[in-house]
């Protein structure tokens, strides 16, 4: 495949503000570095937030998105077959986020054509899923969700209780997006 030499962006203007610009493609250079092709990409309050609590003009926007795996790296553990897994691949649909508006790394936002983003918080999306579902589903969710039931010591699917019983579980602020995907994990 034939990829561009640039992206189109939105970056942090001087206040923070955003702004159309175009940038070189990134390549992987790291094991874990996976290119991906944006497809959607979701709006957080972090993306609002930040850029205007505490401005990193020329920064890339947005920590969250969909989009399909372009390029891996040729070290990347699972490019080699030896982990015996063939995940993101080119081809896969991708579920992520990073660090958009990140001083340390001002090429990393979501917002953007292509993002280089580390494949280990990537989640595969089915194939069978359309365009629109796959846009629906949120990396940042997704990893809150994974990374509270973790710090909770949850399980990813714990035991139904008996009939009658509540459920050992309460998710507050259920009808959020990320709320909401705690309850469908809690409740399968």
């Amino acid at each position: 495949m034939i990829l561009p030499k640039e992206r189109i962006c939105l970056v942090q203007g001087a206040q923070g503000n955003p702004v159309v610009s175009t940038r070189p493609l990134p390549r992987p250079q790291q094991p874990f570095d996976v290119l991906v092709k944006v497809i959607s990409v979701g709006l957080n309050h972090t993306d609002y937030k930040t850029p205007r609590l505490k401005a990193t003009p020329g920064a890339i926007l947005g920590c969250d998105f969909t989009g399909t795996v372009l390029a891996v790296h040729s070290e990347a553990p699972w490019a080699s077959g030896k982990s015996g897994c063939s995940r993101l691949r080119e081809g896969t649909y991708v579920s992520g986020l990073v660090h958009g508006s990140n001083p340390l790394n001002p090429e990393g936002g979501a917002f953007s054509e292509y993002v280089l983003a580390d494949g280990r918080f990537l989640l595969e999306l089915p194939s069978s899923w359309s365009k629109l579902e796959k846009g629906a589903f949120s990396g940042v969710a997704w990893t809150t969700v994974v990374m509270s039931m973790n710090c909770l010591k949850l399980t990813g699917r714990p035991s139904r209780p008996e009939p009658g019983q509540p459920l050992p579980v309460l998710v507050y602020g259920g009808a959020t997006t990320t709320g909401t995907m705690a309850c469908q994990i809690l409740s399968r």
